[in-house]
């Protein structure tokens, strides 16, 4: 049930912010039943890449360099996107998400938490795995609400 809990409420929820953000950041259309399938992928990928890991005890580090490959080709085959959009994509989520979790292990820091505890448990893992995303959910929320994509962004730093 735990495994379920975090494929579900954490790797696919992860991967359709990681999609749509990416996806509005470059004002790509897009309809929620065509994302579905490449968020049911990758979320899978990087479940079965986490366990993959554990199984082998090949240290965590190198999975992220997996991930963005993975991520590239399911969002290139998927979603039909040109390969500059795919690479930038990937990079700004990842990097979004690396703050994300320097910012959770600064928490952990703070309050004294024994990261081996949250792994142990599935609802703090979830918990904690969606805070990571806190940078992409706050990029996202800021393209919808003020409706702006990168072409806006660079279009008013050229007028200047």
């Amino acid at each position: 049930m735990g495994d379920l809990m975090i494929l579900i409420f954490l790797h696919m929820i992860q991967s359709a912010i990681m999609i749509v953000t990416g996806l509005e950041l470059f004002n790509i259309n897009y309809k929620l039943k065509n994302i579905l399938i490449p968020v049911m992928i990758f979320g899978l990928a990087i479940w079965v890449v986490r366990k993959v890991y554990v199984y082998y005890h090949i240290p965590f580090g190198s999975h992220t360099l997996v991930l963005i490959v993975l991520f590239c080709i399911i969002l290139r085959l998927f979603v039909i996107v040109k390969n500059h959009y795919v690479i930038s994509i990937a990079l700004l989520d990842f990097s979004l998400i690396m703050l994300g979790s320097c910012l959770v292990g600064y928490i952990f820091n703070i309050f004294h938490v024994d990261s081996s505890v949250v792994m142990k448990s599935p609802s703090l893992l979830v918990v904690f795995g969606q805070a990571e995303n806190i940078f992409l959910i706050i990029l996202l929320v800021a393209l919808k609400i003020f409706k702006i994509n990168i072409f806006t962004i660079i279009e008013k730093i050229e007028v200047k």
